[in-house]
């Protein structure tokens, strides 16, 4: 009787959350329609930003806010859009898929152009949505697959990370040409990191290397399972190291291979998505001689950069920005005055379809434009911007072509 009733329990509780998510979803979808009318009624211009603020994810979508609503506070000091204030609406997917799917289904009639979302997966979940509904979506589409499944709405804000990654590689692999057996450490839970690993076996006898064993990180995460991972590649007599580890994983993975004699930092390099302030709080010293690569250069130097890291700063308690989320973030607002002043767009609701069409061209096959760390441009939706390659000396990152130097 009494497993009868937990049993009921169980069930009723189950039947509550997914109606309380439902419910959720709809009141958001409502909410959102109500603050676009409230922006239009204004004259200003509705931007919707689809971030993971709480959930798994929520460090991504704070970083994230925080850029795009510093970018809305410069694009409105420069006079807006068209002489229209921007303002932003950012909506919460709670890092789940589905939520993030509802919230593009419902704001795609009445919005001109998307931000986000910002996740891997989240994009790939709503890449054929976006399609769909022929919505023009800045989004981290910075994975062949969900690029493909988005065009030609999907618009990716942030480089092609396979692509980055491959990069990195052969770069570090010409600097320590000695290298010629490697383990590649990767996390099969996540789907993107899973298939650049594979990806890089089938690519990197190109260049004369070979993957020896592909580690898996998943799992539970113990010292003793860092210890046993670094164990299994010590094992391989390897020459080298490619982590496509995230932050923490990556340093714990990296403190073992030191503790167990890899004393050449050189031999090791690593993902951009390890590239953070923990990484250098977390590895420390253990980082010296090692390689990792970014999408953009904390040191750079520009005015605009300098303002930006400064502000960062401020509401960040003295730390520099690290991700890339800022940089691409921030651009992907700014760049809005460029297409919708050359396209003349008006965010009249009459001409929406057409409107859209057009941004959605636009950004397709985009020239040449400035961004806050140099110039970019966008081919066939995908963004096309330098990779940068870092050494570590100490715990310190140093670019390997020397810091970059922007207008000043």
């Amino acid at each position: 009787m009494k497993r009868k009733i937990i049993g009921c329990l169980i069930a009723g509780l189950c039947i509550f959350g997914l109606a309380t998510l439902i419910l959720s979803r709809r009141l958001i979808s409502n909410d959102l329609e109500k603050q676009m009318d409230e922006v239009r009624s204004r004259g200003n211009l509705p931007l919707v930003a689809i971030f993971p603020m709480t959930g798994s994810y929520s460090y991504v979508g704070d970083l994230a806010d925080w850029s795009a609503r510093y970018a809305v506070d410069q694009l409105n000091a420069q006079g807006g859009v068209n002489g229209r204030k921007v303002e932003l609406i950012v909506c919460n997917t709670a890092s789940d898929t589905d939520t993030a799917r509802s919230i593009v289904d419902k704001v795609s009639k009445n919005a001109l152009i998307l931000i986000g979302p910002a996740t891997a997966p989240e994009a790939l979940a709503v890449a054929e949505d976006v399609r769909a509904n022929a919505v023009v979506d800045l989004g981290v589409y910075s994975f062949d697959e969900g690029l493909n499944k988005a065009a030609p709405y999907g618009i990716s804000y942030m480089s092609n990370s396979d692509r980055g990654e491959w990069s990195c590689v052969k770069k570090w692999s010409e600097d320590h040409p000695d290298i010629r057996r490697v383990v590649i450490f990767t996390d099969a839970k996540d789907a993107s990191k899973w298939e650049t690993a594979e990806a890089l076996v089938e690519k990197l006898p190109e260049i004369g290397l070979e993957a020896v064993v592909v580690v898996d990180i998943s799992k539970d995460r113990t010292s003793q399972r860092y210890m046993k991972c670094a164990i299994q590649a010590l094992n391989q007599d390897a020459d080298g190291y490619i982590s496509l580890l995230s932050t923490e994983d990556y340093a714990h993975v990296l403190s073992e291979l030191r503790l167990r004699g890899v004393d050449d930092g050189g031999r090791i390099t690593a993902s951009f998505s390890a590239f953070s302030e923990e990484l250098v709080e977390l590895a420390g010293e253990d980082l010296d001689g090692t390689y990792i690569w970014n999408k953009f250069d904390p040191a750079y130097e520009s005015d605009a950069w300098e303002a930006l890291a400064a502000a960062y700063q401020k509401d960040h308690h003295g730390e520099m920005p690290m991700s890339t989320i800022v940089v691409d973030i921030y651009d992907s607002v700014m760049i809005l005055k460029d297409c919708f002043d050359a396209l003349e767009i008006t965010g009249d609701s009459a001409v929406y379809v057409q409107e859209k069409e057009k941004i959605a061209r636009w950004f397709f096959e985009a020239g040449s434009v400035d961004g806050i760390q140099g110039s970019y441009s966008w081919e066939n939706g995908e963004k096309i911007k330098d990779y940068v390659y870092f050494s570590f000396d100490g715990a310190t990152p140093v670019n390997l072509a020397g810091s970059p130097r922007g207008d000043k």
